[in-house]
């Protein structure tokens, strides 16, 4: 019998992440989950689809807990250590990184090794904070400062920030595309009853400072 999920974790980083799973294609068979966190999204992926799902995750705690839901995981910091330097005994119809590339160094290497570990016809999912977002411009206006918080855009461990346009070019110099792209509203950090108002904002020339988070399935070109 498994031992219950470890709930000190912080809920921003552990989740099946609902988002992430709308975009997963049914037919997924071999998964890689980088950041897979506790397991939560890989576990969930495993009895939806049979699919055989391993992870790779930073954290010592998650990585362990990971362990009894995915197939492997591999406790790695990829600040250090590449993907490419893993053992893969086969390549991945399924890659996915959520949150993830903005904590790293080079995120733009990752994703080219990551693109290498795909499959000819496999998909990559990404999901990213949107620095472009108008609480960003707010805080430096108004406030002055950087808004340092523990989770979400401003998380304070992010190392690089990406607005949409930046995204466009970290895929291209990995080969990638996007197939399809899921954006989460938001008009507040943590979420409020009146994030329905993102919705209302949904068009140009505001799509994107109400835009809190994207996700996009990615394709080699």
């Amino acid at each position: 019998m498994n031992a219950p999920p470890d709930t000190s974790f912080n809920r921003a980083y552990v989740g099946t992440r609902h988002d992430i799973v709308a975009l997963v294609p049914p037919s997924v068979r071999r998964v890689l989950d980088v950041g897979c966190a506790t397991g939560a999204l890989g576990r969930f992926l495993k009895e939806r689809h049979g699919a055989d799902v391993y992870g790779a995750e930073f954290d010592p705690a998650m990585a362990k807990e990971a362990e009894s839901h995915l197939s492997k995981v591999w406790n790695v910091d990829l600040n250090r250590t590449g993907l490419d330097s893993l053992t893969h005994t086969d390549s991945y119809d399924l890659i996915v990184f959520g949150d993830v590339l903005e904590h790293l160094i080079d995120p733009w290497a990752i994703l080219r090794q990551a693109a290498e570990l795909l499959d000819k016809d496999g998909s990559i999912i990404a999901s990213f904070p949107n620095i472009g977002h108008y609480t960003t411009l707010f805080h430096l206006l108004f406030m002055r400062r950087w808004p340092y918080r523990n989770r979400g855009i401003h998380d304070r461990t992010h190392l690089r920030f990406f607005t949409r346009k930046n995204l466009l070019d970290l895929y291209t110099q990995a080969g990638l595309r996007i197939v399809q792209e899921k954006r989460n509203l938001r008009l507040w950090e943590s979420g409020s009853s009146v994030d329905f108002m993102a919705a209302i904002l949904d068009f140009w020339p505001f799509r994107s400072f109400v835009t809190f988070q994207y996700v996009h399935r990615l394709q080699k070109v």
